[in-house]
């Protein structure tokens, strides 16, 4: 009897020992490894990712010539919808956002802020009269926000020339352009006529 006790307690530390000596569950398991192709890869040819989707189309040898030709644009509403042009201007044309409000300008002006080989700023200033969006009626809405604007172009030289830098989608558009797109989406008439009078109120001030 006394040599069964002592078999049974020698087998019960034996396996209290293997329980302590075991490494936790946790630890034995290995580290997940992501998934092979879940970040977004470079094109070696450009830097950017390839979901950029970057136009290697050799395009645009003047970057002032580009900025100019982005403003008129832009202000013509042009970018209210996709737009080739757009696409093969800017350096990420596939993360550019999708369209869905605008800013209504009055008035804008540009000057340089630093320039070299590679690279181009220019100032933006905008004079705002305020955000425009649709409604459920699919009306014009205009919430006035008279203010100054000051936004920053940058323009970069790529391997296959100049390329506005993204995003781009500003969406600054003038008074005769939102009134021009506003046939197929016309505002109230109270937001219609608030325009006219905020532009009076600029025009009799310059």
């Amino acid at each position: 009897m006394r040599r069964f006790i002592v078999s049974l307690l020698a087998l019960g530390a034996l396996l209290a020992c293997e329980r302590h000596a075991s490494p936790p569950q946790q630890a034995l398991q290995k580290p997940q490894v992501p998934a092979s192709g879940s970040e977004d890869p470079l094109d070696p040819s450009t830097g950017l990712e390839v979901s950029c989707q970057f136009s290697k189309t050799v395009a645009h040898p003047d970057p002032r010539e580009l900025a100019g030709e982005f403003l008129r644009r832009d202000v013509a509403g042009e970018f209210l919808k996709s737009n080739p042009w757009l696409d093969g201007a800017t350096d990420c044309p596939g993360h550019e956002p999708g369209p869905d409000s605008y800013t209504m300008v009055a008035t804008y002006g540009t000057a340089p802020v630093r320039s070299s080989d590679t690279l181009i700023a220019i100032a933006v200033t905008y004079q705002a009269l305020g955000e425009v969006h649709a409604d459920a009626q699919d009306s014009s809405v205009f919430e006035e926000l008279a203010r100054t604007l000051v936004d920053t172009l940058t323009i970069r030289r790529t391997p296959y020339g100049w390329r506005i830098r993204s995003p781009a989608l500003w969406l600054r558009i003038s008074v005769d352009s939102a009134f021009a797109k506003a046939r197929y989406r016309p505002f109230h008439a109270k937001d219609a006529q608030r325009i006219r009078d905020l532009l009076a109120q600029l025009n009799r001030g310059a």
